[in-house]
């Protein structure tokens, strides 16, 4: 399908684009197809390579792939279509934990929607039972357990827990009654090890945060100066600590720092025009390393927020006036080169890059880039140790194998933080039964990463 601006219209704002740009930046166009929401870059089709995700105003979510010289549009599908079938937010992850990626999606209809890539096509389900107008969704752990699950929120509905069961989606409400959510974020805000979820509310001006108790969600209101639209959490200050940010309806965005029992806020976008700022993410474009934070406004322009050790330097990478949506910060090309993606209003996605680029990894939170493992004793009699260390968040599988490469027992298959960690084992085989003396090998896997490490048992 392709776009239906006309010619005259997108030549207009193409010519307009070239007077607002950055000569930092250099802008390219994806493609065109119709009224974007979301974006996203990751893994889609689980096969360990990046593409760009849109979820779009006509109830279809696209896949965009560079193939080395163009960029390629999938459509991976639709929702049914019904009064209000927009699809409002996307996220990419592993919702099922059967270490699948596949795409959520939330839906004006009050549906998530999931995408999966099978076989070389695309199918799509949906999680039930509904809300009433969902707006925002992720995927992460809020119960603080190795369970992954999707948190939504949305327009007067309840915020709502899903958790695949193996065999059908069970929900729960995180919220008491019906909330005003937009997207929101499932991270560590406190920097106390504790997962919680992270949601903006619209219509009160909070900024609500919802912690798992044992048997439900205790939630706190965090005041506003004005409606939010959007929180994301991270490193903003590069410092190791998590801090929340939120845009607002108004074109500011705020910084809420925990602190001795209680969130302090400041206004990091003082100067904003008056435009609502919807689209918020973190990402290393420049070869400096520093992580920035990233704005769009919604018909208005894409921003750079930079903390420079006392306070916040805000630039203006481009002004896509009347146009600007969503952005998302990735590997887009699938090279080692991280890049800034915008969607719009008028149906373009567009593709930024610094003039001196970050290339290589993304800078990871715990400022690791490998995955190590070591065991210990080595060789050992019954029991050894795992010592392994992951650089993000992922799910993990630790595995051993016998010297023709069979695996006989399975150590670990679980979602794991960040961070170093210990896993005490055995020599037992997937059976129960006791594994014979000889050499093996302890094999780590993380989403598309994995090491080797030849372990010896003598008794």
């Amino acid at each position: 399908m392709r776009s239906r601006i006309p010619q005259k219209s997108l030549l207009l704002a193409i010519l307009l684009l070239v007077a607002l740009s950055n000569a930092d930046w250099t802008r390219d166009t994806v493609g065109i197809y119709t009224r974007y929401y979301e974006v996203k870059v990751g893994d889609g089709r689980n096969d360990g390579v990046q593409r760009v995700y849109c979820c779009c105003y006509n109830g279809h979510v696209v896949e965009w792939s560079f193939d080395g010289n163009d960029w390629v549009m999938v459509d991976c599908g639709s929702v049914p279509p019904s009064a209000d079938y927009r699809l409002i937010s996307l996220c990419i992850g592993d919702g099922r934990r059967d270490g699948i990626n596949r795409i959520y999606s939330a839906c004006a209809d009050g549906y998530v929607y999931e995408f999966s890539y099978d076989s070389g096509l695309w199918f799509m389900d949906r999680l039930s039972p509904p809300g009433v107008f969902y707006a925002g969704q992720d995927i992460g752990q809020p119960r603080n357990d190795d369970t992954l699950r999707i948190c939504a929120g949305g327009w007067n509905t309840p915020v709502r827990e899903y958790t695949w069961n193996g065999s059908d989606w069970q929900s729960l409400d995180v919220s008491a009654g019906n909330r005003y959510v937009w997207p929101l974020d499932i991270a560590q805000g406190r920097n106390d090890g504790v997962y919680r979820i992270y949601a903006p509310d619209w219509y009160l001006y909070y900024l609500r945060e919802y912690s798992w108790n044992g048997s439900g969600y205790d939630e706190l209101t965090i005041s506003a100066p004005q409606r939010l639209v959007k929180a994301v959490v991270g490193h903003g200050r590069n410092d190791g600590l998590n801090r929340v940010y939120a845009s607002g309806m108004f074109g500011h965005v705020y910084e809420y720092t925990y602190e001795s029992g209680n969130w302090q806020s400041i206004d990091i976008h003082p100067t904003a025009p008056l435009r609502s700022r919807y689209g918020l993410c973190f990402g290393q474009t420049r070869s400096d390393g520093v992580l920035r934070l990233y704005s769009v406004a919604q018909g208005g322009d894409i921003r750079e927020h930079s903390w420079d050790g006392t306070t916040w330097v805000d630039t203006i990478i481009d002004a896509i006036t009347g146009a600007t949506v969503d952005i998302a910060v990735g590997h887009g090309r699938n090279d080692d080169t991280m890049r800034v993606y915008v969607t719009s209003a008028n149906g373009i996605l567009y593709e930024f890059t610094n003039t001196s680029p970050y290339v290589g990894l993304e800078e990871l939170e715990d400022d690791q880039s490998i995955v190590s493992l070591s065991i210990h004793p080595n060789p050992f009699t019954a029991l050894f140790a795992i010592k392994y260390t992951t650089p993000r968040n992922g799910r993990v599988s630790v595995t051993l194998h016998n010297t023709l490469g069979t695996e006989v027992s399975r150590l670990l298959d679980q979602y794991v933080d960040a961070g170093s960690h210990v896993l005490y084992c055995d020599m037992y085989d997937k059976y129960g039964l006791r594994l014979p003396i000889g050499v093996y090998f302890c094999r780590l896997r993380l989403e598309g990463t994995e090491t080797v490490e030849k372990i010896i048992s003598v008794n």
